[in-house]
């Protein structure tokens, strides 16, 4: 399934370079994802690059396996989290686990560092490393991301309804996207969280970010955890 996104969504020569293109990281196979052992592996992809204007239709269309659907109405469900440790140095890195259609397996994961370079294009508006810089970081990216499948089932399918679900075990996260809490400590982050729910929502895309309990038997947002 992965390589359907990459496909679908990778970048052609002629558009900005994407993060893969970068060399931010390598990517995690799909298939994998629930079954490895492997920690550093899992930990070790990134969002996957922006659309191109020049995709062709066939490559849209395969891209969109990986949303869940009903005949009407087509869901983007995701499981995000955030944490910092302690590496030689401080640092921060979010996770981002993306459900297949059937709400029950796993079709994608991708992870990434917390970004403190204002002049990176990986820049979402952190100045330091803390655990609610690394939770309101990975629901941007899962949001960002989101945008991109909705771009592509817009093309396909312009007169259906599309929900992005994103699940944290951030209450702060959560309520900053929702409007319910400031995060003044964060202000940067929050605003680009708000930036990106609202985006969605002007295109019509119903944006719902829920709160789940960490460590309650809950295996995708244990599995974003890792």
């Amino acid at each position: 399934y992965l390589l359907l996104i990459l496909t679908g969504l990778g970048m052609t020569a002629s558009t900005r370079t994407s993060r893969v293109q970068l060399g931010r990281a390598m990517r995690v196979p799909a298939s994998s994802v629930e079954d490895s052992q492997d920690s550093d592996a899992m930990a070790a992809a990134t969002r996957p690059p922006r659309r191109s204007s020049t995709q062709s239709a066939d490559s849209l269309r395969r891209t969109t396996s990986i949303t869940q659907r009903s005949e009407k109405h087509i869901y983007i469900e995701m499981y995000t989290d955030g944490s910092v440790y302690l590496d030689g140095a401080r640092q921060g890195g979010f996770s981002v686990v993306g459900l297949r259609k059937d709400g029950e397996t796993v079709n994608f994961q991708f992870s990434g560092p917390v970004c403190l370079d204002r002049d990176s294009p990986f820049y979402v508006g952190a100045v330091s490393c803390t655990n609610n810089s690394g939770e309101l970081t990975a629901v941007i990216e899962a949001l960002k991301f989101a945008s991109e499948i909705a771009f592509v089932e817009e093309n396909l399918l312009p007169n259906h309804r599309y929900t992005v679900k994103v699940y944290s075990d951030s209450a702060v996260a959560i309520n900053c996207g929702n409007g319910t809490q400031n995060g003044s400590a964060n202000f940067d982050l929050v605003c680009t969280l708000r930036k990106e729910v609202s985006g969605l929502k002007a295109r019509n895309i119903a944006v719902e970010l829920s709160h789940v309990r960490a460590h309650k038997g809950n295996r995708f947002n244990a599995l974003a955890d890792k």
